[in-house]
């Protein structure tokens, strides 16, 4: 019988995984050695990204900028941001809270005249009513959750609904 960290490599590493590390922990589960297995994804997945869930180009302002945007039922969303080249947002305000983790790369934000670099790996909270805009180098990735409604659907934007 194959092992089971094996089929789990072969599945994951067709799905356009750019580097994988595999740690033998030595020990012994059945017939199989278990693994641990670490990917570095140079993208989120595609049904992360699905059209239907794209955010809009009028609630988008930032050129580079792709993003995707999922719902809760409290009316929270969460987004999904990578930006293909180095982006800018310009200073805004939310009447809710705001919580980033930089997946990959880098986001500088700017808050009462401070940068805070946010790099891969990190996250931050932005409280409601705090004034904020970043910066993005080329390639970052970031995941946010808003506790309000932050972005509309380009469906939405042209009546698909």
């Amino acid at each position: 019988m194959p092992c089971q960290s094996h089929a789990i490599w072969a599945c994951l590493a067709g799905r356009g995984l750019q580097r994988a590390w595999v740690e033998d922990k030595s020990r012994k589960s059945g017939n199989c050695r278990v693994a641990v297995i670490s990917f570095v994804m140079d993208a989120f997945p595609e049904f992360m990204k699905n059209p239907a869930n794209r955010i809009a180009r009028s609630a988008q302002a930032t050129p580079g900028v792709e993003g995707y945007v999922f719902d809760g039922a409290d009316q929270s969303q969460m987004a999904f941001w990578t930006c293909s080249q180095a982006a800018t947002s310009a200073e805004h305000v939310h009447g809710f809270d705001e919580y980033m983790l930089v997946v990959q790369g880098c986001y500088t934000l700017l808050i009462g005249g401070e940068r805070i670099a946010v790099k891969a790996g990190e996250e931050y909270l932005i409280p409601r009513g705090v004034p904020h805009s970043g910066e993005a180098v080329a390639g970052t990735r970031t995941i946010h959750a808003f506790g309000g409604h932050r972005a509309d659907r380009e469906r939405n934007v042209r009546g698909d609904d």
